[in-house]
C-alpha cells in the first residue's frame, strides 16, 4: 500500500499522508528547504489563530486579521517555527497579506482525495444515504478549499490535521516529500 496519495488541481500539485505517517515536524526536520526564502502566513495554529510573543515580533513577525505573518524564512527562523496539532500554513514567494482562510484542518478527516470508494465498500446494513450526504459535504469542502487557494494564489499550502496535506505549484517539492516518506 502506498504511504501517500497525490494529485493535481490546475497549477497545483498535492501529496497527502494519512494519520501520522508524515507530520509538520517531519517536514521541518527532514525537508525544511521547501520553506527557505519564502514568506509564511500561519492561518491556524493548534486549531485557532497563533498569538505571537515578543521574541517573534522582534524578529519581524506580525499579526493581522488573526493571521500571523513571518519575515523571509531563513534556517534560523525555520528552526524556531511554532508547531502544534491542526496547523495550517500558506507560503508565498513575496510578502503577501491575506485576510484569512477557512480552518480546513479542523474538519475531522479532511482530505483532498476522493471518498467515492466508500460507497463501493459500504456494508449493506449501513445508511448509504447518510454516507452519500457525507461524501457530498466533503466534495463541497474540497471545492471551497480550491476556490480559496486559487483566490489567494500561494506558492504552497501545508495542512497538518488528521491528514498531512502539502500543496505546491512546484512538482519538485512534492517529489522531495515523497522521497522522505519511504
Amino acid at each position: 500500500m502506498t504511504a501517500y496519495k497525490k494529485g493535481q488541481y490546475q497549477d497545483y500539485f498535492w501529496i497527502e499522508f494519512s494519520g501520522n505517517r508524515f507530520t509538520l515536524c517531519d517536514l521541518l526536520n527532514r525537508c525544511s528547504n521547501v520553506l527557505l526564502d519564502k514568506y509564511l502566513a500561519i492561518i491556524c495554529f493548534d486549531s485557532g489563530p497563533l498569538r505571537l510573543i515578543n521574541e517573534e515580533e522582534d524578529l519581524g513577525w506580525y499579526e493581522k486579521n488573526n493571521v500571523a505573518f513571518s519575515p523571509k524564512l531563513t534556517d534560523n527562523i525555520i528552526a524556531a517555527l511554532p508547531t502544534e496539532q491542526h496547523d495550517q500554513w500558506c507560503l508565498f514567494k513575496t510578502p503577501t497579506e491575506i485576510s484569512g482562510m477557512t480552518y480546513f484542518v479542523n474538519y475531522r478527516g479532511f482530505t483532498l482525495s476522493s471518498r467515492q470508494q466508500e460507497l463501493v465498500d459500504v456494508d449493506p446494513t449501513w445508511d448509504k444515504v447518510g454516507i452519500e450526504k457525507q461524501i457530498e459535504y466533503h466534495e463541497q469542502l474540497v471545492e471551497q478549499f480550491w476556490d480559496e487557494v486559487l483566490t489567494m494564489n500561494p506558492t504552497s499550502i501545508i495542512a497538518d490535521g488528521n491528514n498531512f496535506i502539502f500543496v505546491s505549484k512546484d512538482i519538485d517539492e512534492i517529489e522531495v516529500l515523497k522521497k522522505y516518506c519511504r
